[in-house]
């Protein structure tokens, strides 16, 4: 009987030993794969973070750009001798953009 029992927890041993190694096997992957997921995620936050500048700054180019063409009174359309032939441009005075659209996109 206690052969037996020797013989199941040898057995018993060996699989476990097994599992063992299958499981750091799989610890030491999702270990490397986890750095190279965070290295990424680095990357990641740090683009993110240079496109907010970014829109940050065309942002304030765009408000600039809008509260500055509200109040221009003059235009700085070229003439050429192509105007003399036709209609114009198709507007009268300075181009002050669409500033009623751009309340919609810069508050």
């Amino acid at each position: 009987a206690l052969n037996i029992k020797k013989d199941e927890l040898e057995t018993e041993i060996e699989v476990l030993t097994g599992e063992v190694e299958t499981l750091r096997d799989d610890l030491n992957k999702t270990t490397i794969q986890r750095k190279v997921e965070r290295e990424e995620n680095i990357q990641t936050m740090k683009e993110a973070k240079e496109g907010l500048a970014v829109v940050k700054e065309a942002i304030t180019i765009l408000k600039a750009f809008y509260s500055k063409s509200a109040r221009v009174k003059e235009s700085f359309a070229q003439f050429s001798p192509v105007d003399e032939d036709t209609q114009g441009a198709g507007f009268d005075g300075a181009y002050r953009g669409k500033q009623e659209s751009s309340k919609g996109i810069i508050g």
